[in-house]
């Protein structure tokens, strides 16, 4: 099994990082309609700015039912031109207070060991929605992922994305 550290709040174990899920599924399919990733940036360390690392932020809005607490992404920077990105990685991120119905928040989380010469490249950034967490910490997709922290449960959610 590989872990990998989770800023802030989480471990997310897999047996595989690029775990096979199947694409077609009908669940995954209308949770990744139901939840929007919208304008993702990448922002450089900035003291002034109170950002002590370099970081990836981006918009989450929650058209389900119900509530989420946290969401499991695989995010990558490249640049065009380039056959390997800069950095690729996934993460738990759990957020506080969640995402009520039909609202939106900012999420961000920190990007680690970037080179110099990626940042400059100013890199694009790809996205992809891999699971959500209803209010108690129970996923909505059954993707064999284990997430060992504060909120999450392992367990299912009753919720049924639709």
């Amino acid at each position: 099994m590989k872990y990998f550290a989770i800023l802030l709040t989480s471990i997310l174990t897999t047996e595989a990082l690029a775990h096979e899920v199947p694409e077609t599924s009908n669940e995954l399919l209308c949770i990744r309609e139901a939840i929007d990733i919208d304008a993702p940036e990448f922002h450089l360390m900035d003291i002034n700015q109170m950002r002590f690392n370099d970081s990836l932020s981006f918009t989450v809005t929650n058209n389900l039912d119900i509530a989420i607490s946290a969401v499991s992404i695989e995010y990558s920077l490249a640049t065009e031109g380039r056959s390997v990105p800069w950095t690729t990685g996934s993460q738990s991120i759990r957020i506080p207070g969640g995402i009520e119905p039909s609202e939106s928040r900012e999420v961000a989380l920190a990007v680690y060991n970037l080179s110099n010469e990626a940042k400059e490249t100013k890199p694009s950034i790809t996205i992809n929605l891999l699971n959500v967490y209803d209010p108690t910490g129970n996923y909505l997709f059954d993707d064999n992922t284990t997430i060992i922290g504060d909120g999450f449960t392992n367990a299912p959610s009753d919720y049924v994305c639709e």
